[in-house]
This record gives C-alpha cells, structure tokens and sequence, in this order.
C-alpha cells in the first residue's frame, strides 16, 4: 500500500542530449529516488490554526454563496428524485446501519456552532451510520458517522469506541485515526479526480492527505472516556442542494503500537479504497428549508493561514506581503461583523501570495517542501492538457525460464506533441509505482485525469518544467488483483526490473517517440 508521505518511489529521467528527443541515446543520467513525490504532492502536516468560537447557523435571507453549478440537482425544500421521505417526519427511513433504501448515507442540512471536537445539539439531527466492514484484520473496535451539509462544505463527525489509542507508528495511516473520503460529483470513476478527496486525522488531530487540499479541511480531535471523537468540515468546490447525490467512504485504522491490526469502513470491504473511487458509496443531501442560506464561515481561511504560517518566509524575498495578509486574516477571523464576501477575498489574495512567492538569496542547510497550489490540483483546462497513451511491448521473465510474454505501459504526452515533428526534443522521465501497484497508479488510464496528470500540465504551462515524456511501466508480469499476482515474487521481479528496462522499455520508448 503506497502513500504519499512515503518515500518509496524510483524514478529515471533520461534526456536525450541535454533536451534531445533519446533517439539512440542509452546513457542512464540519473537515478531519482522521491522525484516523483515533487510531482504527486508531497502534503505537509498543517499543525492547528487559531481557534475562534464560530457563530454558523442558517438563515432565512442571504445571497447563494458562488461556485460552478452542476446538473441534476434539486431546488431547495425538495428531498430529491429517488428519496423515500417519511411525510410525518419530514425524514428518510433507514436502517438499523443507517442506511436508505437505497444504501446511502442520508445527510441532513445544518451547520455545527464550532469544529471542536464536542458534539453538539445540531449532531442530533444526523443519522449515525455504522461502520460494518473490515478488510483488514481483526478488532473490537466499533465507530459510528454523522454527516451534515450546508450551502459551503460537508461536515461529518466520528465517534469511535477504542480503549488503545496509539501514533507510535511513523506512517500516518498506521496510527488510531479517522479517514474521510468524498468524491463530489459522484463520478466515482476509480481514479481521484479534481473533486475527489482524501483526508486522514488521528485522535491527535495530526491531519494528512493522500488525495485533495488540506486546505479544504479543518477539523477537531478529542479524547474521550473510552475512545476519541473527530470532527470535521470539508469545503465544497461546488454549490450543493437538495437531493444532490455525492460519493462518500470513511474508515478507521486501529493500532496497537506502531502496527496497524485493523481496518473499518462503511462501503469498502476490499481496502483500496485509497486508490479506487469506485470503492466509495454515496450520500444524498436533503432537508434543506426553501430561502435557508448558511451563516458566513471563515474555515477556508483559517485553513490557509494555518498552512502559510508553516512557510519558511525569511526565505523569499516578498514573504512580508504573506506575513502581512496572515495578520490580516486573522484580524478579519476575530471580527464577528466580517462577512463571506470578507473572507473569501482574503482566501484569494493570500491563496495568490503564497503561489507567488519569490526565493531570496540567502542559504540554507535544508530545502523547503510546499504544498502544490489547490489550482495546479483542481483545475485542467483542455488548452494545457496532454494525453495518455498505451504502448505495448514484448519481453520475457528474465528468469531461468526466460518466458516471452507481452506487457504494456502507459506514456502521458504534453499538449502540443505532434508525432510527425522529428525536431522538437523531449526529456523522458520513467516513473516507477510501488509495491502492490501497477503502470495505472500514476496516471488511471487513456481517457483520465489524475492529479498527477493535472499538476504535470499545469507545471509545464506555467513554464515551471520543460515539457517532458513520462513512461510508467510495471515490474509485475501479472495483472493488479489477478490470481497470479498474489502469488507473483514482487521483490525478485524488482531485482530484475533492470534487464527488461534496458533492453525492452527504452527501445521501445525511443523508436516510437
């Protein structure tokens, strides 16, 4: 299982005479351990921001907050086209579980006074769904979720019965801790989109992302008699609305010491929903009153200003113009009269600032690591995209067997390549998945668009990377979740890897392209 805080990926970059399109050049220039986690994102831990008593609540009059419509969604005071309301209660039925009749999540329209970890009256309304898988070992740990909405985000909150709590474990996802996952436009389509997310907290409240924008997220942890609960809030990219239908997953990991002994969700029973979106389920979205509009949420901003203080600013020559816009915001978070309009202009302008930043020349023992810019993550128009192509290719075991077989990789071409134009160079970057992955973890398929293919194209049309070649091949023989890939020899075909790289991969790569 690969995540993105671990450092466990090989790359080659192989120019071809400095920016030479390889053809007959067999040099190996550079081994690059980590390269690729520059260009899949590495997050960094946003430790917690200032913490202000919020005043969210809905009223009855107010302008719809702004933000890119979607179709199929119903006009407020509707449950929805599919729902089965309870006119008696205003309610939609579930189960024992929590679940429709159509095994959603039912979510209800209401804001928390405060992300803090306390449960709050408002909590009362949502319906407590019971987390009933586990693919992964065994435990008598139990949890439960609660989702609400409103016009901004999501909000959910997990209450989780554990009497061990531990974070001994260096990797993130071995630690007691919460993961939530949302894939807004319920595409579900098996790789993470723009819109899909991500997002991990432990009973510390240390938070992580393998997938999305930290800065979408603000949560609370607290622990209780018995266990910890979290509570979090998850802006929305789009305006949600009755009866809109989204796909969801959480899960829990339960430690015990530095191991993880187990895994609970709520849809997943195979435990890769950290890299299939087609693993989620879904939630409806209703009980919104007609006219009701939320309250003006500062979370955004309180996000980015937790994640621009962990900036190293002495290191760039316009970092006081981010110090500034820091105190700014916080000024503005602190005046109960500011409003949205307030704080989504101060999002922008230091969202803007930071991606703006400039390095000075001073010197320092280590190098800094950023997160990517939520645009580079989101946002892939088709003037700057490239394209995904497969290449198949013949080898063997390179084994005492020596059995020929055919295999495939795929190849993300930048925009603008044209295959009849023998004078334009490219460098080739080979990019190599981890343990228990494929030549798909990078890029999904032919007609994707992961958020590496996103961040590539964005670097490029920005002129911050040199439009490149990037190959992903595979050192399995066998398909991902194929019988014989359980049984295939990860490490040996790691070990030999080299043999089919040389000789059938590069040639392959430099007489087609």
């Amino acid at each position: 299982m690969m995540y993105a805080d671990q450092v466990c990926r090989k790359c080659l970059i192989i120019p071809k005479g400095g920016s030479v399109r390889m053809r007959n050049s067999k040099k190996l220039i550079a081994l690059v351990l980590a390269l690729s986690m520059l260009l899949i994102g590495l997050v960094l831990v946003v430790r917690e921001a200032i913490i202000r008593p919020a005043a969210d609540g809905t009223v009855d009059e107010g302008e719809q907050p702004q933000g890119q419509e979607l179709d199929d969604v119903e006009e407020a005071g509707s449950p929805g086209e599919g729902t089965d309301e309870d006119e008696s209660t205003g309610r939609i039925p579930v189960d024992e579980n929590g679940f429709d009749a159509d095994g959603r999540i039912v979510a209800y329209f209401g804001t928390p006074d405060r992300i803090d970890g306390e449960i709050e009256d408002i909590w009362n309304i949502a319906e407590p769904v019971r987390f009933t898988k586990m693919p992964m070992g065994k435990t008598n740990t139990t949890a439960t979720m609660r989702v609400l909405w409103d016009d901004r985000a999501v909000y959910f909150l997990v209450e989780v019965k554990d009497e061990n709590l531990s974070d001994a474990s260096v990797n993130v996802y071995e630690k007691d801790s919460v993961e939530f996952f949302l894939d807004e436009d319920n595409r579900r389509s098996g790789i993470y989109e723009g819109d899909d997310s991500q997002f991990r907290i432990n009973f510390k409240n240390e938070r992580s992302a393998d997938h999305g924008d930290l800065t979408n997220l603000y949560s609370a942890a607290k622990v209780v008699e018995g266990g910890y609960v979290v509570e979090g809030r998850v802006a929305l990219l789009y305006p949600p609305a009755n009866g809109k239908v989204m796909g969801v997953e959480a899960q829990v990991n339960d430690a015990v010491g530095s191991t993880r002994i187990a895994t609970l969700n709520i849809f997943d029973s195979t435990g890769t929903a950290y890299m299939d979106t087609s693993k989620f389920g879904e939630m409806i979205l209703t009980g919104k009153s007609p006219g009701s509009v939320s309250q003006p949420s500062f979370y955004e901003l309180l996000s980015l200003v937790g994640s621009a203080k962990e900036i190293e600013l002495e290191r760039y020559a316009n970092g006081d113009v981010v110090e500034a816009l820091i105190r700014e915001s916080e000024a503005a978070i602190a005046d109960e009269n500011s409003t949205q309009e307030t704080y989504d202009d101060l999002f922008n302008r230091l969202e803007t600032a930071i991606e703006n930043l400039v390095r000075n020349d001073l010197s320092f023992d280590e190098k800094e690591c950023r997160d990517i810019p939520r645009r580079y993550r989101t946002s892939d128009p088709e003037d700057i995209r490239g394209t995904i192509v497969k290449v198949s290719y013949r080898t063997n075991t390179y084994d005492g067997a020596a059995k020929e077989l055919g295999k495939y990789m795929l190849v993300y071409l930048p925009h603008g390549y044209d295959p009849n134009d023998r004078d334009t160079k490219y460098d080739v970057f080979y990019l190599i998945h981890g343990m228990s992955e494929s030549q798909h973890t990078a890029f999904g398929d032919v007609d994707q668009n992961t958020e590496l293919m996103r961040v590539v194209d964005n670097l490029i049309a920005d002129g911050k990377i040199k439009p490149m070649i990037i190959v992903t091949p595979t050192w399995y023989n066998t398909e991902p979740n194929s019988p014989g890939r359980q049984s295939e020899d990860g490490m040996f075909r790691i070990k030999n890897f080299h043999n089919e790289l040389v000789k059938d991969i590069i040639p392959t790569i430099e007489g087609q392209f």
